[in-house]
């Protein structure tokens, strides 16, 4: 276990629009050490905190390379323990996971142990994070490059990324996907061929089964729909004359999809953070760009009341400060706030998820001192719960595909809960009293997809109304309401 620095920041770069509403910071930290790291995914521990993943070249096997480096933290903020994981060469982590036993996934490449290049490179931990085992994937001695993983209801993995072959004169790069069993072994491939450049950057199940995956392909935004055995069932690209990448999607409550990323003038350089709202069978319904003409967009996570949370990064130009980004909007794409944060320097947001107090966990990569940008730590910063998101369990708005029912409702006593998992994952079930103050913890682990039971026994409790409020994690919440009478 290696040690390493952990800076308490103050804010002093923060710029806002559509004021109402917005989120303020509630504490921020930097973990690394003198080189460079970057914080590529986050997700919550069944465990309690949160778990960061990403690379460092200040920590690992071999200095001057790049390793995956895992850091697990508390509430708070405060580092517990960390791990890193490669060779004397190069390796990138974008994604880590959690199975139901607590044991770890992570996925990225690697270059030490790749056969030509670089490799997909999955490597399994145990819940303290010592490793496990890990593979390479590899195919037709080409260069694979994996940039998201997400886990099957029967905890197999899905890889998504890009690969090209060292043998191909023109240099093109094909959307690949790999499924792989338990044991690391794979399952299937498919590859998405395209003109010149194409890249799967998100990979999510689907509530009616299969996958999507999106990316780019030919400067334009790509959306794959496949089914369980990595056939297409169709492929759709959205483009104009400027150059639009997408990095991010969620599938919505109606079973179409939310496609984030960034749109830029291929004439000014003048960039937008930038979303595509599409049918479940990806035809658009709506596209916006948000922004001054300096942001693009990064990472989409669903909200309870049907609305979305955009992050990505912005260019502050009264700082003179690379900043994260946030705008929240509604279901037809309107904003309701938008916000950067940051210290003054240099900042790359990557990731966010929504925690159970309904405020957010940013996360990516910042320069611990101004005017050092090749020192770069993991820079995360934990948001106060959302104002909207009390307002909206006060609206009872809260997606289909969660499923939340009570019955009896109004009830005596005890209340029956069940929700229905879209897939296998870390879930919460809590009470909360009008006022918006958790009042019961009912359900706190890990859930199969499918239905999942729960009860709540109310004695002692003042007869009104309640809201159970369901977590599902990056995939969002959900809020019903129950009458106790006696």
């Amino acid at each position: 276990m290696k040690r390493f620095v952990v800076l308490l920041l103050a804010v002093v770069g923060i710029w806002a629009g559509e004021a109402w509403g917005q989120v303020e910071v509630e504490w921020e930290r930097m973990y690394g050490g003198a080189s460079m790291e970057n914080c590529m995914s986050l997700i919550p521990s069944m465990h309690g905190g949160f778990l960061l993943s990403g690379f460092s070249f200040s920590f690992g096997a071999s200095v001057g390379a790049s390793d995956f480096w895992l850091v697990k933290i508390d509430e708070q903020g405060d580092s517990l323990w960390s791990h890193t994981y490669g060779g004397r060469d190069m390796e990138y982590c974008f994604a880590v996971r959690e199975l139901q036993n607590g044991e770890l996934a992570l996925a990225g490449w690697t270059q030490t142990f790749a056969e030509y290049g670089y490799d997909a490179w999955l490597v399994r931990a145990d819940e303290n994070g010592d490793s496990l085992w890990s593979r390479t994937y590899s195919w037709d001695f080409s260069t694979d490059l994996c940039q998201d993983m997400t886990i099957t209801n029967n905890e197999e993995f899905v890889l998504a990324g890009t690969s090209w072959s060292a043998g191909d004169p023109g240099g093109n790069e094909d959307g690949t996907i790999v499924r792989i069993d338990n044991r690391g072994d794979t399952l299937w491939t498919s590859r998405f061929f395209g003109h010149s450049w194409s890249e799967f950057r998100s990979v999510i199940p689907v509530h009616a089964g299969g996958y999507i995956l999106a990316g780019a392909k030919d400067s334009d935004f790509w959306l794959v729909r496949i089914n369980e055995i990595g056939e297409a069932l169709w492929d759709r690209t959205y483009g104009d004359d400027n150059i639009q990448e997408c990095e991010s999607v969620v599938e919505t409550p109606d079973g179409g999809f939310l496609l984030l990323g960034r749109n830029q003038s291929a004439v000014s350089g003048d960039s937008w953070m930038y979303v595509l709202r599409t049918d479940g069978e990806g035809d658009p319904l709506w596209n916006r760009r948000y922004g001054r003409g300096y942001e693009w967009g990064q990472k989409v996570i669903a909200l309870g009341d049907g609305g979305f949370l955009l992050g990505g990064g912005t260019n502050d130009l009264e700082s003179r400060s690379e900043l994260y980004y946030l705008v929240r909007i509604d279901e037809d794409g309107d904003s309701l706030w938008s916000m950067g944060l940051g210290v003054a320097g240099s900042h790359v947001f990557k990731s966010m998820i929504q925690t159970e107090d309904g405020g957010y966990l940013l996360g990516g990569q910042g320069s611990p001192r101004e005017g050092e940008d090749n020192s770069t730590q993991f820079y995360i910063i934990k948001t106060s719960p959302d104002p909207m998101y009390i307002f909206n369990q006060n609206s009872l708005i809260f997606p289909d595909f969660f499923a939340l029912s009570a019955y009896p409702n109004p009830f005596n006593g005890i209340v029956n809960l069940n929700f229905r998992a879209a897939r296998p994952g870390y879930y919460a079930v809590e009470m909360i009293d009008p006022t918006g103050r958790k009042v019961a913890r009912l359900f706190d682990g890990f859930a199969t997809a499918g239905e999942n039971k729960v009860t709540w026994n109310a004695a002692g409790m003042a007869a009104g109304e309640y809201y159970i409020r369901f977590d599902g994690g990056q995939g969002g919440s959900a809020v019903k309401p129950v009458v106790l009478v006696k």
